[in-house]
């Protein structure tokens, strides 16, 4: 009769504690930096807001985390704005990710030297952000790619976690536990 070997592949309890890592960790990764994401944009509505100006733009091959989660496909799309407070100049960066290229050099065409809003925190003023709305309203605006395209609204691809997002993440990696339990 043959008996199962001490460390099946099938028995999670038996498995290494660096293999339990290696599986764990970027699942709590996806769950930690997107829940900070939301929660900074929820704290930043309050804060006071200024115009800034975008001054670059840029697509990159996403990594880490991203091409993980989007596939070996996924894009960054960048952009690098500046903003004053005070007569004091500052900049930052907002970064939306996306799961084709396309929609990532869709989504930053012709905004370069567009103005925005920008929210700043008021104890820290070199810290800012762009809200989501603030950025839509820049692309309900611009002009079509094409005479018989008609924009309406941020892609369908576009990477928007938000609170139920959120909680989906935060079920699985429960039933993943559970699982590791059994």
């Amino acid at each position: 009769m043959l008996s199962a070997p001490a460390n099946s592949l099938t028995d999670p309890t038996t498995w290494p504690w660096d293999t339990l890592i290696w599986i764990v960790a970027p699942i709590v990764a996806a769950i930690v930096r997107p829940l900070l994401h939301w929660l900074r944009d929820r704290r930043a509505e309050s804060w006071p807001s200024t115009v800034g100006r975008i001054e670059a733009v840029s697509v990159d091959k996403a990594s880490g985390w991203a091409s993980h989660l989007l596939g070996t496909k996924a894009q960054v799309a960048e952009i690098a704005y500046s903003y004053r407070v005070a007569g004091k100049p500052w900049t930052g960066r907002y970064r939306k990710y996306f799961r084709k290229a396309g929609d990532a050099s869709e989504f930053v065409r012709d905004l370069r030297g567009m103005t925005v809003t920008v929210q700043y925190d008021p104890a820290k003023s070199s810290s800012s952000t762009l809200l989501n709305s603030s950025v839509d309203s820049l692309l309900v605006g611009r002009p079509p790619l094409h005479s018989l395209q008609i924009y309406s609204g941020p892609t369908k691809d576009a990477v928007a976690i938000g609170p139920k997002e959120i909680l989906l993440i935060l079920i699985a990696a429960v039933a993943f536990a559970v699982l590791l339990r059994r």
